[in-house]
Parts: structure tokens; C-alpha cells; sequence
């Protein structure tokens, strides 16, 4: 995330006398009105967070910030390389990715149409990033014995990643997984970890009859739901 390099979070104010108005009754304090935009409603450096909570106002202007350190290198993703020998019945595309994970983003709409989706996406090198993947769908709950089924894995559609939370089973797409890249959860049976390094990985998705590890029966013809991400430090 860039920092406005027009506003950067350090106004010069204005404030205007009453010789620069018309008549004496009114007062125009633009300072005023620019503090109350900066700390009391939005965030002037574009990084998600109102000024009043974030530890970075003052980082220099361009710099790449986050709130875990201020200044930090985010990792450059290699969309070329996302996807690569997906097998079939996987639907991967680099364009539908869930870059960048340690920020937050609105809702992904997503289709299932009797096959496995996967989200590539990359870390980046954090002994901290953390966040939350949540699911919501319009669609009622299943009723002849399928789930919905999210998990996370090296390639696309793959094999789970070790840890009990790095997969998700639900009556329908209505809650979430939590992940973290801090190695004291690497054991923890409530929170995927994904490990220190910048690493590609695929967020997968799918609606099957299943034994609670994988699918044993078809997958739904159709199933609609979106994904969104949260970010937090562990």
C-alpha cells in the first residue's frame, strides 16, 4: 500500500481570516475541517485504518507500510505462475486470485458448477500475518447429505496442508477459517498455520457428499457463495 503523496497524513492548514470573507460572521477554519476528515473518519494513507488506530500516520510518503512494522517489503506475486498443472476438474485461473492475503477485501463471488475451485494466492516472508477467511452464500442449507468444503494446499485442488484448521467443513457456506504465518500456532488446533516464508498456495473450494476428510460422492452442479478476507497479527 502506497502512501498518499498528496496528503500524507501532514497538512499544512489554511485558515482563513475574516478579511479574506465577505462579511465578519462567519469564520471558515479549514484546519479544523481537515482534522476532523484526517483522525475522525478515514485513513489518509490508504492503508485501512482510520488515523485515530493507526500505529503508522507519519511513514514517509511512498513508502510501503503495514500496521505490523510501519515499513515493510510486500511480496511480489508471480501471477504467471499461478495455476500451473491444475488437474482436471479443478477451474484455476491466475484472475481470480486472493491476492494480496494480508489485506482486507470485500466480497469474491464464486460458482461451483461440478467441479473444485482454487484461489491461488502468495504469502508473504512474516513471522505474524494473520487473518481470517470467511464464507457466505445465499443458498440454503444441504440436505442430502453434502458439504461445503474449503481447505488450503500447495497446488491447486491438492492435498490439505497439515493442521486440523487447514480445512472446513459446513452445512453451507456460512462461516470461517483462521490462518497465521506465527510459528507458535504451528501445533495449535484452532488456527492454520502456513509457515514464515513467501510461499504460493491455492485456497480450494467445493460442495460434495463427503467422509469429513474428502469427497466420496459428486460435487453440486451449482453453488454460489463469496469469499472475503480479514487481517490480524498474531
Amino acid at each position: 500500500m502506497k502512501r498518499n503523496e498528496i496528503t500524507n497524513c501532514v497538512y499544512r492548514t489554511a485558515r482563513w481570516s475574516d478579511d479574506h470573507l465577505p462579511g465578519r460572521s462567519v469564520n471558515l477554519n479549514l484546519g479544523w475541517l481537515i482534522l476532523v476528515i484526517c483522525f475522525g473518519v478515514a485513513a489518509c494513507d490508504n492503508n485501512g485504518l482510520s488515523d485515530n488506530v493507526d500505529q503508522c500516520p507519519d511513514a514517509s510518503a511512498g513508502a510501503t507500510v503495514d500496521i505490523a512494522s510501519c515499513e515493510s517489503t510486500i511480496a511480489l506475486t508471480d501471477p504467471a505462475g499461478y495455476c500451473a498443472d491444475s488437474p482436471a476438474g479443478v477451474t484455476c485461473s491466475k484472475n481470480n486470485n486472493f491476492d494480496s492475503v494480508w489485506e482486507y477485501s470485500g466480497d469474491h463471488a464464486q460458482v461451483i458448477r461440478g467441479d473444485i475451485i482454487a484461489m491461488p494466492f502468495t504469502t508473504r516472508d512474516s513471522s505474524q500475518d494473520g487473518g481470517q477467511i470467511s464464507v457466505t452464500s445465499p443458498e440454503p442449507g444441504f440436505t442430502d447429505n453434502r458439504q461445503f468444503w474449503m481447505w488450503i494446499s500447495k497446488t491447486p485442488g491438492g492435498q490439505v496442508l497439515d493442521g486440523a484448521e487447514c480445512s472446513k467443513f459446513m452445512a453451507r457456506a456460512r462461516g470461517g477459517m483462521y490462518w497465521t504465518q506465527n510459528s507458535k500456532w504451528i501445533s495449535g488446533d484452532r488456527i492454520c498455520y502456513l509457515g514464515p516464508s513467501e510461499t504460493l498456495l491455492y485456497l480450494n473450494f467445493t460442495a460434495c457428499m463427503s467422509d469429513g476428510f474428502a469427497c466420496i460422492g459428486p460435487i453440486a452442479s451449482q453453488y454460489s457463495f463469496n469469499v472475503r478476507r480479514s487481517y490480524k497479527i498474531y
